[in-house]
């Protein structure tokens, strides 16, 4: 597996992308599917 492997890392991901402005559903959502990676999250958010 890769990403966080405790809540704690998953919220510390899902705040620091809140903190950009995204929506926390869209941002947990785009986590979920980036397998917990923030960098490719983020591009995901930017794009749309």
């Amino acid at each position: 597996l890769s990403g966080p492997t405790s809540e704690p890392e998953c919220d510390a991901a899902v705040k620091s992308l809140v903190e950009m402005g995204f929506e926390e559903e869209k941002v947990r959502a785009a986590l979920s599917s980036m397998l917990w990676n923030t960098s490719d999250a983020l591009e995901s958010l930017c794009k749309g």
